[in-house]
């Protein structure tokens, strides 16, 4: 067992461990209604179409309809295109085009297009016989940016990976089967395109090669590679090097020659280049054959490369501002940047942004600088071209690549400590996203927002995009946009409802950080909260807002929603009424009635199904209004009532407003839902299509899933490859795991090798040094783990030793008194081994049995009938322990031992019940030992919260912390609501203990009283506060060195101010209202 043991004395202590818009709102346009569909093809907008003549005909496909809800028409001229056919759809609703392609070869016509509907990359090809009457059923045949040819009756299709790899597509059988090919050149793909004569193939690309610790794409240029089968491909050939960014390449074969044409964007014109080739090998020299001068950005930005400068001075904030008032919300946008200018850049903070306007040509960079001017903006601009060399004056802040070239600028020019993240415009939800760019007709989907925030992470190398991220637009504080953001930010800002026209106060918010430079994220994120309430209000029409921290929403709240959304799903059809009122019944704004409050939708389920008509349901509710509940209002981080690690930090005190909504009303399942990734990674998405479709329950045991190595607690090297291992069952209904997730911090999950034992490796490059968590569950087809069990581990930067356990040892001192010097003839090395709850139950009844005069072995549901400790079929008792030899007498000093607190922190239960063993295995032979179960009563209760031992999770079946229900500076409605915290009271009542320790995990110290917020001013010392302080120094010393230098002794003095403050702890609780339980 590790020797990283949190020991807590005195009347003692217990220890968390802290790792390291209406229906169409003013904030949203009316064009983005889904519903809203044409009722004549004659107005549906077409977004791109294709046209081919064939025999005296002229054969017409093309893309229309609105945003999310686009069709491909067929038509078909016989008069040169005077006349046309009616317009017929050949598409339907579960697809989404977004570009298309026809080709025809004798009598057959051959379509791809590019779909949008899940909003992930994808080509579908469809074929017609019969000139368009009829069409076969679609065939996913690719990714993005596809290209078609034809080649003597086989169809190749060329597309781009998410990854920007090259796949091409092959059907030998007119289009009824197509075999994939991937290209693995070791180049990005920007923009490609193929030609193909008798099955010799050729494509040219414009790319580079991406280094992975920069995320700069080096040697960029156009390549060319060549096969003669589709299956083996030469090296790529460079056919030039290019200076700006392309958005185009082509190439064919005409008389014996290939011909590769495209082109780079300039600053005011796009310049198309050409050059030839005989062999493919070697290429001539480049001509300019086109040049087109751009007045205006009508269209989406290049990708740009991008490098970093000249070191430049890193201040302590850098705010952006990426504000698109490209809408009616033109003036607004005006008044705001106004406002960041009545604080300014100074040498401690940046402030940037990037407007675009409603006039077509004026989009502007501004490095804000102070004024006293409020009608005008007189900041100096930033030249658009040095951000991106191909910007003109109007961009599409639409398109996510623009946020993106933005970002990395601010990055490479602003450094700084700490980064907030302003997106400034309309917003939607989830459902409908946000930025909406009228003069471009494009906005940001959700998914279009992730590409951001993946983009930056891989081009930049930050794993943490911003400290804090807010959202200066309606409706966007939903589980799914902090879920799609966990990975990227620390603190995020948002509001449930519609934001008021002017938005944020910046010249007030912008005022914090001047006035102190050094403020903390998460104390900025409150003050963004705090000015909008004192301006707006904190009730009514445009007044909610929240702060979230992304940290423990992700670790506490989301595998309560999955475990929530499991257990509805269990009985979708059984209560499907009652779930459905429930939903109906909760808060929502402005006509989105899909998204409701999240905790108000948990206190409706619990209205709606008692714990008697189905308790995992009741229970479940009661996690996420636990887990769910922010400070109280009017709590500030400053104060020393503030809890850090609420998931739900903050919020306004709007009717039934709590900080967050979440996707669980409507009769039919939104598919827009798909492209987000809480589908991918939790099963809420499952709960919502079983609950509208209300055909069936879905009954099941959740399965199991635990870590054995690495142990909690443990140290990791930086630059190495840790291997993760654990075990998963699904034993309680007889099912088979199918697969093990993994995952570190917030990062993704990733899947394990192996089932019921599993091992993922981790690899450490690219992580800080200090605490990391590792979180695995396990999936069995139906739900995941009901909890999702975790490990906290240190990563250090150089490899240490593992601490060693010596047993069996003799000293030359039997008794050895302090400076004594000690030495031993010999000695057994060994590590104790980790228990699980069966084996610690035989464990401890072994030795009952083994040493009946000096063991006792007790339930504390026997003893003071307490309820078990259950939680489905699950079911746990609370051990206590007794070790006294009572023939030496009565009326001893009693000591209380207790591990188990918190149920993550495990090596508080072996070192208790290891220190229970060693009192009875060497009480014949060791002399001290004999003589304290002589003349003490030992009391140990090895583990006080099974449960969340059992599940590796900090908290009691009911998601309460154990070490907050204690009845002394108590912060609640009611302490001793778990069932440890009763069984230790009662114990407590019927005992004068002069002594208690509290065993946690985590960190290496001994803290003792004051521990709590009532004691945490002058005077901090406690009344004993001597005692304790030479308590814990000589613990220390005897403890010796926690690692093998020699040189780490366990710290020591008061928890509130070794640690932090807390409410309802134990060492405070033992020390000052133990001794009076009446």
């Amino acid at each position: 067992m590790k020797n990283s043991i949190k020991t807590a004395l005195g009347l003692l202590l217990a220890l968390s461990i802290i790792l390291p818009v209406n229906a169409i709102s003013p904030h949203f346009s009316k064009t983005n209604n889904l519903n809203n569909l044409y009722d004549s093809t004659d107005s549906i907008p077409v977004i791109e179409s294709k046209t081919i003549k064939n025999d005296g005909c002229v054969y017409k496909v093309w893309v229309g309809g609105e945003l999310h809800c686009t069709k491909i028409y067929y038509q078909v001229s016989r008069d040169e295109g005077i006349t046309w056919s009616d317009s017929k759809p050949i598409t339907d609703e579960n697809y989404t085009p977004i570009s298309v392609e026809l080709l025809k070869d004798k009598k057959t016509f051959h379509l791809i297009w590019e779909d949008g509907t899940l909003r992930v990359f994808k080509t579908y090809y469809m074929k017609s016989s019969d000139g368009g009457a009829t069409w076969s059923k679609p065939i996913n045949v690719g990714f993005k940016n596809p290209k078609m040819v034809l080649d003597n009756s086989i169809i190749y299709i060329l597309s781009t990976t998410s990854d920007r790899k090259m796949s091409i597509s092959r059907s030998v059988d007119e289009g009824r089967t197509f075999t994939r090919t991937e290209l693995d050149t070791g180049f990005s793909c920007f923009a490609n395109n193929i030609v193909v004569n008798d099955g010799c193939i050729h494509i040219a690309f414009s790319g580079g090669i991406r280094d992975s610790e920069t995320g700069t794409h080096n040697n960029m240029g156009i390549y060319c590679i060549f096969s003669k089968d589709g299956s083996h491909w030469g090296n790529a050939v460079k056919v030039s090097d290019v200076k700006s960014p392309v958005n185009s390449v082509s190439i064919k074969n005409k008389d014996n020659l290939l011909y590769v044409k495209w082109t780079e964007d300039k600053e005011r014109e796009h310049l198309t280049y050409m050059k030839s080739s005989l062999d493919g090998i070697s290429w001539d020299k480049k001509e300019i054959v086109d040049v087109v001068e751009v007045q205006q950005q009508n269209h989406n930005p290049t990708i740009s490369s991008w490098t970093k400068s000249a070191e430049k001075v890193e201040k302590e904030w850098t705010f952006i501002c990426y504000s698109d008032a490209d809408n009616n919300l033109n003036s607004y946008g005006i008044a705001d940047i106004n406002e960041m200018e009545q604080v300014g850049s100074t040498a401690d903070i940046n402030i940037v942004v990037l407007f675009d306007g409603s006039s077509n040509g004026d989009s502007k960079a501004y490095y804000i600088q102070q004024d006293s001017n409020t009608s005008s903006i007189t900041s100096p601009q930033i030249p658009l071209t040095s951000i991106n060399a191909s910007w003109g004056t109007e961009l599409n802040m639409g398109n996510p690549q623009t946020c993106i070239d933005f970002v990395k600028y601010v990055y490479n020019n602003y450094p700084a400590k700490k980064y907030a993240m302003d997106f400034w415009n309309h917003g939607g939800s989830w459902k409908y996203g946000m930025c909406s760019d009228d003069t471009n007709s494009d906005d940001l989907t959700m998914l279009e927002v992730r590409t951001i925030y993946e983009k930056l992470r891989v081009d930049t190398g930050k794993k943490l995009l911003w400290d804090v991220m807010g959202m200066d637009e309606c409706l966007m504080s939903d589980v799914e946009v902090a879920y799609d953001a966990k990975q990227y930010v620390n603190y995020i800002c948002n509001s449930e409802d519609s934001i008021g026209g002017d938005g944020w106060e910046y010249n007030l918010v912008l005022q914090h950080i001047k006035d102190q430079p050094t403020m903390d994220p998460e104390t900025f994120a409150y003050w963004i909260y705090k000015e909008y309430g004192n301006y707006y209000g904190t009730s009514g029409s445009y007044t909610t807002m929240s702060v979230v921290n992304v940290t423990e929403f992700d670790y506490s709240l989301m595998p309560a929603i999955n475990n929530l959304g499991q257990k509805l799903r269990h009985k979708a059809k059984t209560l499907n009424s009652n779930i459905a009122t429930a939903a109906t019944n909760s808060a929502s704004w402005q006509g989105y009635t899909w998204n409701r409050d999240l905790i108000h939708f948990a206190q409706n389920l619990q209205s709606q199904i008692p714990v008697g008509t189905d308790a995992d349901i009741y229970n479940a509710a009661q996690l996420i209004i636990n887990l769910g509940a922010a400070n109280p209002f009017g709590e500030a981080p400053w104060n020393a009532t503030w809890n850090h690690s609420k998931s739900i930090l903050c919020h306004n005190l709007n009717t039934n407003e709590h900080g967050i909504t979440i996707y669980c009303s409507g009769t039919s399942y939104d598919t827009v839902y798909d492209t987000l990734k809480i589908v991918s990674e939790t099963t809420w998405d499952e709960a919502l299509k079983a609950i509208f479709a209300n055909t069936t329950d879905y009954p099941n045991k959740e399965p199991f899933c635990s870590i054995t190595s690495p142990t909690q607690g443990s140290a990791v090297t930086t630059n190495t490859v840790v291997t993760i291992t654990g075990t998963a069952n699904d034993s309680g209904d007889g099912g088979t795991v199918q697969r093990v997730e993994v995952k570190i911090d917030r990062e993704a999950w990733q899947t394990a090798t192996g089932t019921t034992s599993w091992s993922w490796n981790w690899n450490t490059a690219g992580f800080a040094p200090g605490k990391h968590r590792i979180t695995a569950r396990s999936f069995d087809g139906t739900d995941y783990s009901a909890t999702w069990n975790y490990v906290t581990v240190n990563l250090i930067t150089d490899p240490t030793l593992p601490d060693l356990i010596v047993t069996n040892i003799s000293f030359s001192i039997a008794s050895p008194s302090k400076n004594d010097f000690l030495t031993s003839p010999q000695a057994k090395s060994t590590f104790y081994t980790y228990h699980n709850y069966t084996t610690l139950v035989s464990d401890m009844q072994a030795l009952n049995s083994t040493y009946p005069n000096t063991f006792e072995l007790y339930t504390a549901q026997a003893l003071f009938g307490l309820p078990n400790v259950s939680y489905g079929s699950e079911n746990y008792k609370t051990w206590i322990i007794r070790i006294t030899n009572e023939s030496t007498g009565f009326n001893k000093p009693e000591v209380l031992f207790i591990g188990g607190h918190h149920g993550d922190e495990t090596v508080g239960v072996e070192a208790a019940y290891y220190y229970a063993e060693l009192l009875c295995t060497k009480y014949t032979t060791d002399s001290w030992i004999k003589y304290l179960v002589d003349n003490r009563e030992i009391y140990i209760m090895p583990c006080i919260n099974p449960y969340g031992w059992v599940h590796l999770q900090r908290y009691d079946e009911n998601g309460v912390d154990m070490n907050r229900d204690y009845p002394y500076d108590y912060s609640g409605s009611a302490p001793l609501s778990t069932i440890g915290a009763r069984a230790v009271h009662e114990l407590t009542k019927c005992h004068l203990f002069i002594n208690t320790v509290s065993w946690h995990g985590g960190a290496e110290g001994i803290y003792y009283a004051w521990g709590c917020y009532a004691h945490n001013t002058a005077p901090y010392e406690c009344p004993d506060d001597i005692a304790f302080y030479n308590e814990g120094k000589y613990m220390s010393q005897y403890g010796g060195s926690y690692t093998a230098s020699g040189s780490n002794y366990y710290e020591y003095g008061r928890a509130n101010q070794m640690l932090y403050p807390c409410y309802g702890a134990y060492e405070d609780y033992a020390y000052a209202a133990s001794w009076d339980l009446a």
